[in-house]
């Protein structure tokens, strides 16, 4: 990505096995087993994003983009980038008064992410602690794709890096 922060992909074995071709081995992240009707799509979404922390415990902040969501314009990545590792330690994006995606996290929720196991914990977390919106020009944050993939198309996190 253009934004210079690190992305990584999280997903089931046949996603992840495809996007080596795109992705260095580091920025894959499968999840076996994940990928079945015992799980929703949330609850995988929030192991995805479990995952992706630990797999990232150096970065100083983390984006959560859903793969069923438009790609978010660089603006709009860098602002809430900015947002979370230095202004609020949860953010999300807003246009036009409607809250949108993506959400980032700063480092100091590492231990809560990684401890999430379902769409409840991420609910009860973001309760606990406030998200502060970050309002943004791209209407792709309150997007979805209108997409028929099966469930457990993936999850993307950027891992956000400081720019120099």
């Amino acid at each position: 990505m253009s934004t210079g922060m690190h992305v990584m992909l999280v997903g089931p074995t046949s996603i992840t096995t495809h996007a080596q071709t795109s992705l260095p081995p580091d920025q894959l992240i499968t999840l076996p087993g994940m990928w079945s009707n015992d799980y929703t799509s949330q609850d995988i979404l929030v192991q995805g994003l479990s995952a992706a922390v630990l797999a990232s415990a150096n970065a100083p902040a983390w984006i959560l983009l859903p793969a069923d969501m438009p790609q978010p314009q660089h603006t709009t990545l860098t602002q809430l980038a900015d947002a979370v590792m230095h202004q609020h330690p949860i953010a999300h994006t807003e246009y036009r008064c409607q809250r949108g995606r993506p959400v980032g996290f700063s480092s100091e929720f590492f231990s809560e992410l990684i401890s999430l196991r379902g769409e409840r914990d991420l609910h009860r977390l973001q309760a606990r602690y406030p998200s502060k919106a970050v309002v943004v020009s791209d209407p792709g944050v309150v997007m979805s794709l209108e997409v028929h993939a099966p469930l457990g198309a993936p999850a993307h996190l950027k891992a956000a890096e400081a720019t120099r």
